[in-house]
């Protein structure tokens, strides 16, 4: 991304914020590492699938944050979050069948974790959205993705439960990811050039192009696919009755979320 970065930089120049907009956008940094942090400690705990329902529950809060701050919400959207919260409860269910089939315990301890994620989720949309327009998405993503990490960089030094190493070691060297042995390499490329380049670019740039429903329900396909690709991986387990159950639940209660916003422009993306 760094590439893309100084492209951008060179022809846009450097963002004019006011220190308030830096603060902003340093939030967002902390609120997105928060996310991020959240949720792959969350896959420790419960399952895949459950762990990217509840990560991208961030609809469903803001809806529910609506009704926190009396916000009037449409009769769909109040539906849609009793259905898509009762799907939840199913997963939440079919986990504890999952976790023992895998030793994997606190399987709702996972599951708080990843809602959690989805939190801060929500509160890095919101604090992002106030700078975004203000720098192009290349060097946004870049400056983000280059803060989080300081920022973990931080915790694991003063962690004394971390062990960290300003060497290649693959298991605690800052720059393991080089090491070829325990092909840290190959799933560190994969991450950053398909979810981060391809995952998370793409959905900022599909929003250009298609409107507000394709996106969601394209964001709806990802609990499944990731329980499938974890499946086929034989890093997890296909979910059982009641997490089929769930995950139907969950799509149709993010639809009825969805739909009464379906006519509204997002155009604020670029």
């Amino acid at each position: 991304l760094i590439p893309f970065a100084l492209s951008s930089l060179r022809k846009d120049g450097l963002p004019q914020l006011t220190f308030s907009g830096w603060t902003t956008f340093l939030s967002a940094s902390v609120f997105f590492t928060l996310q991020t942090l959240l949720f792959y400690t969350a896959l420790e705990y419960t399952t895949i699938g459950n762990a990217v329902i509840y990560g991208n529950s961030q609809a469903l809060l803001l809806i529910v944050a609506k009704v926190f701050v009396g916000e009037r919400i449409h009769v769909l959207e109040g539906i849609g979050v009793v259905i898509a919260f009762s799907g939840a409860i199913l997963c939440s269910q079919d986990s504890e069948r999952s976790s023992q089939e895998e030793e994997l315990n606190n399987a709702l301890f996972g599951d708080l974790l990843a809602l959690c994620s989805a939190a801060f989720g929500v509160a890095y949309l919101t604090v992002a959205k106030a700078v975004r327009s203000e720098m192009s998405v290349m060097f946004f993503i870049t400056c983000v993705l280059f803060f989080g990490s300081i920022i973990v960089l931080v915790v694991l030094a003063v962690n004394p439960h971390e062990e960290l190493t300003f060497d290649m070691d693959p298991f605690h060297g800052v720059f393991g990811g080089f090491d070829f042995e325990y092909h840290r390499f190959e799933v560190l490329a994969y991450l950053a050039i398909v979810v981060n380049f391809g995952g998370s670019m793409g959905f900022i740039r599909a929003m250009q192009h298609f409107d507000t429903i394709v996106i969601a329900v394209g964001t709806l396909c990802e609990p499944l696919a990731a329980s499938l690709i974890a499946f086929l991986c034989h890093a997890g387990l296909l979910p059982g009755p009641l997490g089929w159950l769930g995950n139907f639940l969950v799509v149709v209660g993010t639809l009825c979320v969805v739909y009464p916003s379906m006519g509204k422009s997002d155009g604020g993306m670029h």
